[in-house]
């Protein structure tokens, strides 16, 4: 089990939807490779802030990316080949995929956290 965050440093759903707002103006409408790549990690790390608290550690938020760019890779793969059903659906394999990666570096709790799901659907989907 890893040391948690305090559920007080954690953004509010006002904060994280503000700051995701922010990170948006002034963009340009087709921005380059790098550019969507350091907006999505920012997105990434203030989703982190909100579900799990800022001070969730660096090293972790870290594996998590790497993992979460791994999967992109594999879901834009699944979206070219026309496979993917409901993308929000817990059932749905890239949602397992996803939630099976991040087993490795979050436990149960923090799973359920970040992706807003029962301990249910999380027993489910690392089993």
């Amino acid at each position: 089990m890893h040391a948690s965050s305090s559920e007080n440093d954690r953004l509010t759903r006002e904060e994280y939807e503000r700051e995701v707002v922010a990170l948006h103006v002034g963009q340009p409408p087709m921005p380059s490779k790098e550019q969507d790549v350091a907006i999505r990690r920012k997105e990434f790390d203030l989703l982190i802030d909100y579900q799990l608290g800022r001070s969730f550690p660096a090293d972790r938020r870290e594996t998590l990316w790497q993992t979460q760019r791994d999967l992109d890779r594999r879901r834009l793969s699944h979206l070219l080949w026309g496979a993917v059903r409901n993308p929000l659906d817990p059932g749905n394999g890239l949602v397992r995929a996803q939630v099976r990666g991040f087993s490795q570096v979050l436990d149960r709790r923090e799973l359920a956290a970040l992706f807003d799901l029962s301990p249910q659907d999380i027993s489910r989907l690392t089993s």
